[in-house]
């Protein structure tokens, strides 16, 4: 477990390396939506004032890698850049929490899809629209209203 100062230095780091401020991060899983990487991928996803950040970590060693053969560990990054980003919704296309119908409500409480987040956004070398998906560990409208008080 880190402790506090490592969790500092941490972020310190990354903000040097891509010379902006940390808004909020999570814990995510990235689900699907850029092109290099197909499957699901555990990792940190971080709202920087330039664009939105993930990236995976290696697993701690731990009781199963005992007993089952560890697959080679594949280092993911990938960074959306705010000019880039057209919206950041929900799995269900809300922005905010006060656009939640009844039934949006009721299906987010019962814990079906309540941790959705869609990153839409144009890339640098087309037109293209893309969109990325990724399950947040905490409720993606936090995430949401940072983004949306940032002035890009």
């Amino acid at each position: 477990m880190l402790g506090k100062n490592e969790i500092d230095n941490f972020w310190k780091q990354k903000e040097k390396e891509t010379n902006s401020k940390l808004i909020i991060a999570t814990v995510a899983s990235y689900l699907k939506g850029y092109e290099l990487h197909r499957s699901t991928i555990t990792g940190l996803l971080y709202l920087m004032e330039n664009g939105v950040y993930f990236e995976n970590f290696e697993d701690s060693p731990n009781i199963m890698s005992l007993i089952t053969k560890k697959k080679e560990f594949e280092k993911v990054t990938f960074k959306i850049a705010a000019k880039d980003i057209i919206s950041i919704t929900d799995f269900y296309g809300l922005k905010s929490q006060n656009e939640m119908t009844f039934v949006n409500k009721l299906i987010k409480a019962l814990g079906f899809r309540n941790r959705g987040l869609i990153i839409k956004y144009n890339t640098s070398i087309s037109d293209e629209v893309i969109e990325v998906f990724f399950s947040c560990f905490v409720n993606p409208f936090n995430i949401i209203k940072k983004y949306n008080s940032l002035s890009i």
